[in-house]
């Protein structure tokens, strides 16, 4: 009886763990932008190998890592756009940094966003070729989507912004098509985007026109409904550089803002924009929403990322997603796990 009840327990326990490992893996987090050699020299030493340390670990439990990259990574280029003084900044990152994110693990960064045209086509087509040297993919224009092969699945993320040949979140009705068309085509779909309002009283999300220094940023809350009604299986949002909430909506995790990550300069990383999340997320084979958890992490100026023994972000997620998504299908505990209710 008892060799029959342990041989019960490790049956129990395999089938378990052989379940859980068909699970897609997916960690992700905001906004990324190493430092900058514009208007002034402002980069990390040694490379900016020590800026992911704390969270290199969880970085790697990702099949897909996925992070935002806001501004390009080159060594050339001419500025493009207007600088205005606390309105509007640039961004160029040189060429050698890229080593601290592919040793940190990410394999995936989305290029849709206001910064990654900052030093025009030059410095953006340098950025691309630097992404695919290192052989991590990109996602975000026309037409140029990320695959990835997991055990016998598809995998195919798409990125989204409001800017000249990129997949425009302001167009529903695109987005709904090209979803669809997608989903059709691929057993998981992700979608990545940045937009939305920018920050401290951009943290709530509303059904709503969003706006930034009379730019239309996009509805995200029915832009992040559309693209799952089309077909998509997971939503991670990044733009207002700020964290919002999270909620399930038909099995499918919505993730509305990430906020900045590593943002090692030129950016306010000061209270509430210094929070970090770290997302990591499991989907069954179907795509469906499994478990996932906020890891916690805070910006340092000048020294990175680094464990928040406070829990802020996972506090104020929770709350955010609480009041406002009243009818939210998960529950989000004090150590940053979210599981279905």
């Amino acid at each position: 009886m008892k060799k029959f009840k342990i041989l019960s327990i490790l049956i129990f326990f395999s089938i378990f763990f052989i379940l859980n490992s068909e699970n897609l893996k997916i960690t992700a987090t905001g906004d990324i932008m190493l430092g900058t050699d514009y208007p002034k020299i402002l980069l990390p030493e040694d490379d900016g190998y020590y800026l992911f340390s704390q969270a290199e670990s969880i970085l790697k439990k990702g099949d897909i890592v996925i992070g935002n990259l806001e501004g390009a990574i080159s060594d050339s280029g001419d500025l493009r756009k207007k600088i205005v003084e606390g309105k509007s900044y640039a961004f160029r990152t040189p060429e050698k940094y890229i080593f601290a994110l592919k040793r940190s693990g990410f394999n995936l960064l989305n290029l849709a966003n206001n910064h990654i045209r900052d030093f025009g086509e030059k410095g953006l087509n340098r950025t691309k070729k630097i992404l695919e040297k290192n052989f991590i993919k990109y996602t975000g224009f026309v037409g140029k989507n990320a695959y990835f092969d997991f055990k016998d699945k598809k995998v195919c993320v798409v990125g989204f912004s409001n800017y000249s040949g990129m997949n425009d979140l302001t167009d529903l009705k695109k987005s709904y098509n090209l979803i669809d068309s997608i989903s059709k085509k691929f057993d998981i779909v992700i979608v990545t985007f940045h937009g939305g309002k920018e920050g401290k009283d951009a943290m709530m999300v509303y059904d709503k026109d969003e706006y930034m220094f009379g730019e239309y940023r996009g509805n995200i809350y029915r832009f992040a409904h559309t693209v799952i009604d089309a077909g998509a299986d997971l939503v991670i949002g990044h733009g207002p550089h700020v964290p919002r909430g999270i909620e399930i909506y038909r099995d499918k995790l919505i993730a509305y803002s990430l906020g900045n990550f590593m943002t090692y300069s030129g950016i306010n990383i000061q209270g509430i924009n210094g929070l970090a999340p770290l997302l990591y997320v499991e989907l069954s084979e179907n795509g469906d929403f499994v478990k996932g958890k906020i890891y916690p992490f805070k910006q340092i100026k000048y020294k990175g990322v680094v464990l928040d023994t406070s829990y802020g972000v996972v506090k104020l997620i929770k709350k955010l997603s609480e009041e406002n998504f009243k009818d939210n299908e998960i529950f989000i505990d004090e150590d940053g796990d979210i599981v279905k209710k």
